[in-house]
């Protein structure tokens, strides 16, 4: 069989690194025996297809309206998520501090490279600014803030306050991320609902 795609290469690589280990369970299932190259945790192919994505990384979702106060930073709770092994710790709940998004250690002591992507909408109020934020917590409880977007709906031709974001994270050396959250602020001078927010966060390096 001939070989002419970078997944067929790829598939190919993991058939001869298979034949080396003895392994309970086909790479197919998911599962290996202890000792195996951290490799599989992240590739699993079947006939040049994966069904696993090749970066670290998890996406959350707010589904319905969240009501935040005026002036006051709140962090989103997010009610669905996505992710593949290797970056979100699998203590993340959606029911309790779903706020919080904790990073797995992996083998790393920091100096890890994120990207943080995403969208968020509000409802429909034309007054004050609206902030999106991105908080940090690492492993010596030092904490660190990125504000992604500030803008204020009025000074749009349609008065919206729907933002996007794209944006690096960088860990120091020895100060791993414990854990990030997504947060907002709106001063209106009233309650406000944030009606949408989506966001997605992979390692690089």
């Amino acid at each position: 069989m001939g070989y002419s795609t970078r997944a067929d290469d790829i598939a190919r690589d993991l058939a001869i690194l298979r034949s080396d280990f003895n392994r309970s369970k086909s790479l197919q299932s998911g599962s290996y025996t202890e000792g195996l190259s951290p490799y599989f945790d992240y590739f699993r192919a079947k006939d040049g297809f994966f069904d696993r994505p090749i970066f670290e990384g998890f996406a959350v979702r707010r589904i319905g309206n969240m009501e935040t106060l005026n002036s006051a930073i709140t962090g989103i709770q997010f009610s669905t998520v996505h992710w593949n092994s290797g970056l979100l710790d699998k203590s993340f709940s959606t029911i309790v501090n779903s706020s919080q998004l904790p990073l797995t250690a992996g083998n790393s002591a920091g100096g890890r490279v994120f990207l943080a992507f995403g969208q968020v909408e509000w409802a429909g109020n034309s007054s004050g600014l609206r902030r999106v934020e991105i908080n940090t917590v690492d492993v010596n409880n030092s904490t660190g803030t990125v504000t992604v977007d500030i803008r204020e709906p009025a000074a749009f031709v349609d008065q919206t306050a729907a933002a996007s974001f794209c944006v690096p994270l960088f860990e120091s050396n020895l100060a791993r991320f414990q854990y990030m959250y997504f947060a907002v602020e709106q001063e209106t001078g009233s309650t406000l609902s944030v009606t949408l927010f989506n966001a997605s966060v992979i390692r690089l390096f």
